[in-house]
């Protein structure tokens, strides 16, 4: 439950950032229009909402082009 708590506070931070929970499962899409993403876990994966943050704040869906910007500096 830890995790999914950190996952939320990402998803504030962002304007968009959509997360919603459903049917044991948690759900966040991210982006806009065709470059949107949805990420899906079970509540108690706390392995797989792990990885859905690391995206969220450093992969190809971070803010301003976060790994993007990693490989510039």
């Amino acid at each position: 439950m830890e995790e999914l708590g950190k996952l939320m506070i990402v998803c504030a931070q962002r304007r968009d950032a959509v997360l919603w929970m459903q049917e044991g499962a948690v759900h966040v899409c991210v982006g806009k229009c065709a470059l949107s993403k949805v990420f899906s876990a079970n509540n108690n994966d706390e392995s797989a909402i792990r990885k859905i943050i690391n995206e969220l704040k450093n992969g190809a869906y971070a803010p301003c082009g976060g790994a993007q910007r990693k490989e510039a500096a």
